[in-house]
């Protein structure tokens, strides 16, 4: 026979024992044959189609066959929506029951009802009739003689008894309507109930003497020496309508002192406030005191940063030229970022000459100098050279140039032209000239051609090193060209210098210098892409550092 299909309600507490149930009946009643159970009620089950259906009848599995549960536990159902019963917490059942933790139980009525157990106060209206009832009933107080007092205004003639009383030779008593003091004036203390001495609200006197003392609306005044004073008290707003001197501080305390508070919410020009973190006041906007120890961005100081602007940022080498005396002198450096300084003058050996200084180390032997280092070289030596030629020369002072003087007579010539021309002579003049020495041939005279003079001009010049001479014989010219220069041409050079001077542009002259070090001059490195940076000592570029921070080497420069 198969396992029968259970119809009841199985949710996860009874699942367990429904289990064993059919467990059993397997284990003892079989599943086929002739061991068929017949429909009918077996005692807790009742079995019916022909045995394929089983029910558990109600009410039939008690307690101790459900499925055990969690000490402080409880049966329900928390999960939202109808299903399975559930082992509740403490937590979900008081959450259902709307229970909070730790609640005890009510005392009993009577205990709760009891007004010996009550505390505090309870309004007269809630008590029913009580209002009525009382209404128009006279307090038993007003007619009792005890317990109760008066004051002198009760006493409608307590003045004149008071009066009668002084007149009537009571001593040493002072009349109300004034008197002298001979005395030290005692009042009695202060306590919760009142102050010992009342001075009452009024007016200004038109005309006080020195010494009086009274009360305005707002506050404490006094007559001192001819000028009217009011008090300034620890609480309240005060106005002062003169300067307020306090003494100077001294070591155990301070002469003024601001408690901290908080911010003012609506602060008016002129107050003056601290808070547990600083000191602030109002002049058309509130303002904060500034301290050591905080910082502030370069805009909140005005004009900083456009006056800061293309300054040279500190650094270890302008600390330590600024570390240098005022004394003129020639700065040296020693060392990375290590200066000093050699005074001009002879007092001490490494002072630096001056040439005012007429010391006999200014001596011309063993030293040379380039005629760069000679004022006005160029137009002395000109003016040398113009002095020493003949006449046949003539120098232009402005120009500068020395020229060839004209030429008259048998040869004839421009001043400064090189072109010649020859006039006409005899040839006794020729061989007179010839005698002289002046005048070089070979061969007849009488057969002298310009042409014979350009072979023979022509066969006298040789070419050089880089120099060329191509001499035309039909036009008549000689030519002299100067070959281009390359690096081995020049031999009183280095590589590097004979490479600059032979290099085809400015371009490749650059590209052979080398970047500055610190200990080499040359060129300068490249700043890279980024903008507003400084060239270092090291000669490494740096951006500028700007905070509110700590104080930055900057600030730390310019305080």
């Amino acid at each position: 026979m198969p396992r029968p299909v259970i119809n009841i309600w199985s949710g996860a507490l009874f699942r367990r024992q429904l289990n064993l149930v059919l467990d059993w009946l397997e284990a003892n009643l079989g599943s086929g044959g002739g061991g068929a159970v017949t429909d009918g009620d077996k005692g807790d089950i009742v079995v019916s189609g022909g045995g394929a259906t089983w029910l558990v009848e109600a009410k039939a599995i008690s307690l101790p066959k459900m499925a055990d549960i969690a000490t402080s536990a409880l049966l329900g159902r928390a999960t939202a929506g109808v299903g399975a019963p559930e082992v509740l917490s403490p937590t979900q059942a008081r959450a259902i029951l709307n229970v909070a933790d730790g609640a005890s139980a009510n005392a009993a009525d009577a205990t709760l009802l009891d007004r010996d157990n009550h505390t505090g106060s309870q309004a007269q209206s809630t008590i029913v009739g009580l209002v009525a009832d009382l209404a128009g009933k006279q307090p038993a107080g007003s007619y009792a003689a005890a317990i109760h007092g008066h004051t002198s205004a009760d006493i409608s003639d307590f003045d004149a008894a008071a009066d009668a009383r002084v007149a009537a030779g009571i001593t040493g008593k002072l009349d109300k309507s004034g008197g002298i003091m001979t005395g030290e004036i005692i009042t009695p203390a202060a306590t919760t109930a009142g102050a010992g001495l009342r001075l009452p609200h009024g007016t200004d006197p038109s005309a006080p003497v020195d010494g009086q003392i009274w009360m305005s609306a707002t506050t404490l005044r006094a007559h001192i020496n001819g000028t009217n004073y009011g008090f300034a008290f620890t609480n309240g707003a005060q106005t002062f309508t003169g300067k307020k001197t306090f003494t100077p501080a001294i070591s155990g305390s301070a002469f003024l002192n601001l408690a901290p508070g908080v911010d003012v919410a609506a602060p008016v020009n002129g107050d003056l406030w601290s808070t547990a973190s600083s000191l602030f006041f109002r002049q058309g906007t509130t303002k904060e005191f500034s301290f050591v120890g905080h910082t502030h961005p370069q805009s909140d100081v005005v004009n900083l940063t456009s006056d800061l602007a293309g300054k040279q940022s500190l650094d270890a080498t302008l600390t330590a030229l600024a570390g240098l005396n005022a004394t003129a002198g020639l700065v040296e450096q020693t060392g990375v970022d290590v200066f000093t300084k050699r005074a001009f003058g002879v007092s001490a050996s490494t002072d630096v000459l001056t040439r005012a200084d007429g010391d006999g180390r200014f001596a011309a032997q063993s030293h040379t100098h380039t005629s760069g280092n000679v004022t006005n070289f160029d137009e002395a030596a000109q003016d040398a050279v113009g002095a020493m030629v003949d006449a046949s020369l003539n120098y232009v002072d402005g120009t500068p140039l020395l020229q060839r003087a004209a030429l008259t007579g048998a040869v004839t010539a421009s001043a400064g032209s090189n072109a010649t021309s020859l006039g006409s002579f005899t040839k006794a003049q020729l061989d007179a000239a010839v005698s002289d020495g002046t005048v070089l041939y070979v061969g007849d005279v009488t057969g002298y051609t310009d042409e014979a003079v350009d072979d023979r001009v022509a066969a006298l010049l040789v070419a050089g090193n880089n120099i060329d001479l191509t001499y035309n014989d039909g036009s008549g010219t000689l030519t002299i060209d100067i070959e281009a220069l390359v690096a081995t041409d020049i031999t009183d050079s280095t590589a590097t210098g004979r490479s600059m001077l032979t290099a085809p542009d400015a371009a490749a002259q650059t590209a052979l210098l080398a970047l500055a070090t610190t200990a080499l001059k040359g060129l300068v490195p490249p700043p890279g892409t980024a903008t507003g940076k400084f060239l270092k000592d090291d000669l490494t570029w740096a951006i500028p550092a700007g905070g509110g921070g700590s104080s930055s080497p900057l600030m730390g420069w310019l305080i």
